[in-house]
């Protein structure tokens, strides 16, 4: 991760709900609605996406690198009756077998990735040969 500041996760956490009210939480939404099947998060954070799982969605597992953020997503997950298995991991190195789920969503991630071609490269080879991409981001690439 490229920001290891030990406070980002509790400043993102408070200051976030307010840009999803105003802005983010229709597309987290839509792009939500894509996801089917065996759902990988990469980079869940606090685990907002979470709410706007669809109901094609059979499990749902999660890659975080923060300690902190993976705290608040279990405990956004465990009050709203949410099942998914959040687990120590970075984009660059998914810990998972390859074609392990059929969609994987990517949202508001790749900025904080040391390695973007890496993270892509690691959804590729967990992501089913058929699967779905689910991505909301705000970079761009080069």
């Amino acid at each position: 991760m490229k920001h290891r500041n030990p406070l980002f996760p509790y400043v993102y956490r408070l200051g976030m709900p307010m840009f999803d009210r105003l802005f983010y939480r229709r597309y987290r939404r839509s792009a939500m609605s894509h996801a089917t099947g065996r759902l990988l998060l990469v980079g869940i954070g606090p685990g907002t996406d979470l709410l706007f799982v669809p109901g094609a969605v059979t499990s749902v597992a999660a890659v975080e690198p923060e300690p902190a953020m993976r705290r608040m997503a279990r405990a956004l997950a465990r009050r709203h009756g949410i099942s998914v298995d959040v687990v120590d991991g970075a984009g660059e190195s998914i810990p998972f077998p390859d074609n392990s789920f059929d969609s994987v969503h990517v949202g508001l991630v790749l900025c904080s990735v040391d390695d973007v071609a890496a993270t892509l490269g690691e959804i590729r080879r967990v992501l089913e040969p058929d699967g779905r991409l689910v991505v909301l981001e705000h970079v761009r690439g080069e």
